[in-house]
């Protein structure tokens, strides 16, 4: 929103859900147990804070929230979570018509929650959506769609970015609304840490054997790919 929104011009948000879904991956599970017991170590490690210290971060956290409410101050870098400034964007109020929506936005859909059976009537959704939102940007207005990768328990990965950006060149035509750029997306812990250097006398030899098919461990897919396309007429 910060960076492809307008000025004196209205953002809207379109979630993309499925319902009776007959199961999850069990990954997402997994997921859930994990987090749950990150909450669980914070809360235990918050414990051993001092009474004072802990009165004390709540007074900065008051402080920060009052500088960026009286738009003194600006919470949006790497280092930050950006909380406050996501919760200002989501609690303002839509401009009156004949506002123009200049940005719309289709968050990507875990892929824990596809299978198979929905990955085509996805793409049906987005063809559709990327054409209702041609009509009712105006020039230079933006599309955002996330897609996140999937492997299906058959072991067929579904490249969701690249089938979207075809999709939408097919629903709309390239030269109407193409694409401006693609912003890849990760989960906190597995960005690239930018302090983190690796030497030469540092690295240690792995070795690759390609001729075992068998028990083969596939990477789990974190990141989303973002396509931004531009209305041009």
């Amino acid at each position: 929103v910060e960076r492809f929104g307008r000025d004196y011009a209205n953002y809207e948000e379109i979630s993309i859900g499925f319902k009776n879904l007959e199961q999850f991956n069990n990954d997402s599970i997994d997921e859930n147990k994990e987090q749950t017991n990150k909450e669980e170590i914070d809360s235990e490690s918050d414990d051993d804070i001092p009474e004072y210290e802990r009165i004390r971060q709540k007074q900065i956290q008051e402080n920060q929230k009052m500088l960026l409410s009286l738009g003194l101050k600006c919470d949006l870098g790497e280092e930050s979570d950006d909380i406050s400034h996501l919760e200002k964007l989501l609690n303002s109020k839509p401009l009156p018509p004949p506002t123009p929506t200049a940005l719309i936005v289709i968050p990507h859909i875990p892929n824990s929650a596809l299978n198979s059976q929905t990955i085509p009537y996805y793409r049906a959704m987005i063809k559709r959506l990327a054409r209702e939102a041609y009509d009712r940007l105006p020039p230079s207005g933006f599309l955002v769609i996330g897609g996140q990768d999937v492997r299906t328990s058959d072991n067929k990965l579904w490249p969701l970015g690249m089938l979207f950006m075809e999709d939408v060149n097919n629903a709309v035509g390239e030269d109407k609304m193409p694409l401006k750029e693609l912003v890849i997306t990760v989960p906190d812990g597995y960005a690239k840490d930018k302090k983190k250097i690796c030497s030469y006398e540092d690295y240690t030899e792995e070795r690759c054997i390609v001729d075992e098919e068998e028990n083969t461990v596939q990477l789990p897919i974190v990141h989303a790919c973002y396509l931004i396309f531009m209305k041009l007429r």
